[in-house]
């Protein structure tokens, strides 16, 4: 479907020729040898695996599809001619999911040895975790401090959707779209918090309670808090309230601090709306591991193991050995596989799921051009969420502008994002292209909204606190231009303000800011102005 540049009309040409002229060096081929395909010796072979993980190091340098064909082929090589043996076998845990998820295309496939296009997009949702989690905890001391700090970076980057009515359509989005899109619910989060805990090696529980929404319906199982396990204590943090739960002396409670002392989940109640989190139900817990249905399979299992020690990336699960891990601990049931994942694509798989538009709309805004051009936002986000925020040149030295798309840091995608629509043409559109164009001229204030926040975000974890705001302000101009799309998501700035205020020590800006949070990030704005009125009277006293 790339325009060709020989097109018999000159425009298609001129047009085509812009977008690379726009984006210098967006047109990365994948990383793979043309040897490999002449021979298969050892070495060769080898080359297949190498440069199959080498572009998942490199997803920048290509579109959001781009380069999953070319690697799930080159892992088919590689696994045809290796062979390897993993010594796997279908986990016994799959054993406690509702049975309605123990059959099925995607059960009966963890077996098989030809890896598929759903691999493709758990390998890469492998590798967007996983640079997540190098980069979230580049200062954590132990375990504990980097949970909090991968729990502090889910809080600040996924703004917190509203939880659906329980009556209404079930909606789910998997973890690299909340991570592309930079908002969920309280379960995306706790999903997303389990999966980069595991690129740690970290053993993370989900935790459930029985809650009823009115008093003439059944209590049903809801999410409560994620456990992390460390030294034989499980440390809790709550995903709806973004904070960890607070246990004795202002640290991170564990189970054991509820158990033994319930009077601590009262430190979050307020006159106007207590803590659900009663003293009885903490007995009641049922948690959960996660474990989704290929981080399960047999190819994923021979991936790891080639993988070796050199490489952290964690892609196979077994959530047996962690099941065993909260078991020797003694102070819960046997955790269960979290049957989530499996609900999930059941929902996104099913085509009457209104939802389902809502989510390609929003990923269709990442998507790479009909030119063949890598999008700017799709490869800044992707360089952010790495932590890559300045231009990296490597090999010799040239200008910023003349690096490849895959060198460029994020603040430069990102600014080239908020103004690529002013560069395009708007008259005779070839064919071909008027249908993608027409959609981004739609979007146009949604991609310079998603830019301009992902650049508020880089701004305040540099600590230029008023480019942050900056750059918040131009956010909420571009949501409340007329322009904007009646179907697109707006998300509120005002708790970004009140962390913004926060982090530069601007205490009575910051409390003011979190006093007009409304909506499903109340509760966490409300417990910061208390926690920052506490911090106050301590330093008086």
């Amino acid at each position: 479907m790339n325009l060709p540049l020989c097109h018999h009309r000159l425009y298609p040409f001129r047009f085509a020729l812009l977008l690379t002229c726009i984006f210098a060096g967006c047109t990365d081929k994948p990383v793979i040898p043309i040897t490999a395909d002449i021979q298969a010796s050892s070495g060769q072979n080898q080359d297949y695996f190498n440069y199959a993980v080498d572009n998942l190091n490199h997803l920048s340098k290509f579109g959001p599809r781009q380069i999953l064909n070319q690697t799930i082929d080159r892992l088919n090589q590689w696994n045809r001619i290796e062979q390897p043996q993993t010594n796997w076998e279908l986990d016994p845990l799959l054993s406690t999911l509702p049975e309605i998820f123990q059959t099925g295309p995607l059960i009966a496939s963890l077996g098989d040895e030809t890896f598929n296009n759903y691999d493709g997009i758990y390998l890469r949702e492998c590798a967007l975790v996983d640079s997540v989690a190098d980069y979230a905890t580049l200062n954590s001391t132990d375990n504990v401090t980097a949970a909090r700090d991968l729990f502090e970076w889910v809080v600040a980057h996924i703004a917190l959707d509203p939880e659906p009515p329980a009556d209404a359509t079930q909606t789910a989005q998997l973890p690299w779209q909340t991570l592309l899109l930079g908002h969920g619910t309280q379960v995306d989060r706790a999903w997303l918090f389990a999966l980069l805990a595991r690129q740690l090696d970290l053993d993370v529980v989900l935790l459930y309670l029985p809650r009823s929404s009115r008093a003439d319906r059944a209590a049903s199982l809801t999410l409560w808090a994620v456990g992390v396990l460390n030294n034989g204590e499980i440390y809790l943090f709550d995903p709806s309230y973004g904070l960890p739960l607070p246990g004795p002396d202002q640290s991170i409670a564990t189970l054991t601090d509820l158990q033994q002392n319930p009077e601590l989940l009262r430190v979050w109640d307020t006159k106007e709306k207590p803590y659900w989190v009663t003293d009885d139900l903490v007995s009641q817990v049922v948690p959960f591991v996660e474990a989704s249905p290929q981080s399960l399979s047999r190819r994923m299992k021979s991936v790891q193991t080639a993988l070796g020690s050199q490489n952290r990336m964690r892609i196979f699960s077994n959530p047996s050995r962690s099941a065993d891990a909260f078991d020797a601990i003694d102070q819960l049931p046997r955790p269960r596989i979290w049957p989530w994942p499996y609900l999930a694509a059941r929902i996104l798989a099913n085509p009457d799921n209104k939802d389902r538009s809502r989510i390609a709309r929003e990923l269709q805004q990442y998507g790479k051009f009909l030119t063949g051009e890598v999008n700017p936002l799709w490869a800044g986000r992707l360089q952010q969420l790495a932590g890559r925020y300045t231009t990296q040149i490597e090999g010799i030295p040239r200008r910023e502008r003349d690096a490849p798309i895959g060198e460029k840091g994020a603040k430069p995608l990102l600014l080239a994002s908020r103004t690529m629509l002013q560069k395009l043409p708007q008259e005779d559109i070839p064919a071909e292209a008027k249908q993608q164009v027409e959609f981004f001229y739609k979007r146009a204030d949604v991609i310079r909204r998603d830019a301009t926040r992902h650049l508020a975000t880089i701004a305040m974890d540099e600590g230029n606190y008023p480019l942050a705001l900056y750059y918040l302000d131009q956010t909420d101009k571009q949501q409340n231009a007329s322009s904007w799309p009646t179907d697109a998501v707006k998300l509120s700035t005002t708790m970004a303000r009140g962390r913004v205020a926060e982090a530069a020590g601007e205490l009575s800006e910051a409390i003011q800011q979190y006093g007009n949070v409304s909506g499903p990030e109340q509760d966490e704005a409300v417990q910061r102005i208390r926690q920052i009125e506490s911090k106050r009277a301590a330093e008086k006293s």
